[in-house]
């Protein structure tokens, strides 16, 4: 009922009362993966992709075979231009989808379409840009494969918002693309100490320790 709710407050434009159901709806259901996903849809339309990121991310670790949430976090990470979180998400998917071939059809057509989107543009307050729009600047660098960029605007994104885990992740994509494995390590160790479920940030941890140890 809260998530109906949420939803039919969204649609009428009622964006408060729009988010306080949709609140209510995530500690009523909590592990369940519908109040995360149709949270997620509506922070997405809003343009608060970093949020809309976490909630979609909530939604598939309840459960890993929801793929509309599946869908939708590779929108939000097209967006972003998260081209290290879409490409492992997506083989994952494929991997989900294997008997699936509508669902198959239409994740190499997501895959296909991400690389025709320009980047999102960057959203700024009269003090500056906000952390949110750093981190999507960074997301694009590393996706430009600009990865000095990629950390230089993850960094920026931190001095913002010091306990920020996905601009630590970004920083260790970074790093990790520069085969700096040591800091690539260190940031990604930061990221899920900030955020203990950050799969995304574990994985990134996995490819700089694998690749270290093989050196």
């Amino acid at each position: 009922m809260e998530v109906n709710l949420g939803v039919a407050y969204g649609g009428m434009g009622r964006d408060p009362e729009a988010e306080q159901h949709f609140r209510r709806a995530l500690i009523i259901g909590s592990g369940q993966p519908d109040p995360p996903l149709y949270y997620a849809r509506w922070l997405e339309s809003k343009h608060r992709l970093v949020e809309a990121q976490e909630q979609a991310e909530n939604a598939i670790q309840a459960n890993p075979r929801a793929f509309f949430a599946r869908y939708l976090l590779l929108k939000i990470y097209s967006a972003q231009r998260n081209r290290p979180a879409f490409d492992n998400l997506m083989q994952d998917s494929l991997r989900l989808a294997y008997n699936d071939e509508t669902a198959r059809r239409y994740l190499e057509e997501r895959a296909n379409a991400e690389k025709r989107e320009p980047p999102p543009p960057a959203q700024a307050t009269p003090q500056g840009p906000t952390p949110e729009a750093l981190l999507n600047l960074s997301a694009k660098y590393c996706h430009d494969a600009n990865y000095p960029a990629c950390i230089e605007m993850a960094q920026k994104a931190l001095a913002l918002r010091p306990n920020y885990a996905e601009a630590y992740n970004n920083m260790a994509a970074g790093y990790s693309s520069l085969e700096k494995w040591d800091e690539a390590i260190k940031a990604a160790r930061e990221a899920i100490r900030l955020k203990p479920d950050y799969e995304l940030a574990k994985k990134n941890l996995d490819w700089a320790v694998a690749h270290k140890q093989s050196r």
